[in-house]
C-alpha cells in the first residue's frame, strides 16, 4: 500500500533556484538602468542587450509558484528560496509598475487642468 505523504527528497528544487536568480538579475537589470547617464544613444543598446533581464521579474515569480507547487507533491527542499524569488519579482514588478500608473496619473490630471 502506498503511502498519501511524499517522501522527502534531499535535493533542493531547480525551479526554485532558477525563480530567485532571475528575480535577482532582473534587480541587477533595475540597478544598471539607474547608473546610465540620460543620453539616450547610450541607453538603447544597453536596452536592448540586457532587456531579457527586465522580464526576469516576471519568470522570477512565476518559476516560484510554480516550484512551490512542486515541493508540496514531491517534499523537495528550497520552499524558502522560491519564496524569497517571488517576493523580490513582485518587489521588482512593483519597481516597474508604481512610476508607469504614476506618470499616466500625472498626465490624466495635467490634461484636466489646462
Amino acid at each position: 500500500m502506498a503511502s498519501a505523504t511524499p517522501t522527502p527528497s534531499t535535493s533542493t528544487s531547480r525551479l526554485a533556484i532558477w525563480s530567485l536568480v532571475t528575480s535577482l538579475l532582473s534587480i541587477a537589470y533595475l540597478l544598471i538602468l539607474r547608473m546610465l547617464p540620460n543620453n539616450p544613444l547610450i541607453i538603447v543598446p544597453y536596452l536592448f542587450i540586457l532587456g531579457v533581464l527586465g522580464f526576469g521579474c516576471v519568470v522570477g515569480v512565476v518559476l516560484g509558484h510554480f516550484a512551490i507547487h512542486l515541493i508540496k507533491e514531491t517534499g523537495a527542499k528550497g520552499r524558502g528560496i522560491a519564496i524569497a524569488g517571488i517576493v523580490l519579482g513582485y518587489l521588482v514588478i512593483a519597481f516597474w509598475v508604481v512610476p508607469v500608473v504614476w506618470g499616466f496619473v500625472v498626465v490624466l490630471f495635467r490634461g484636466q487642468s489646462s
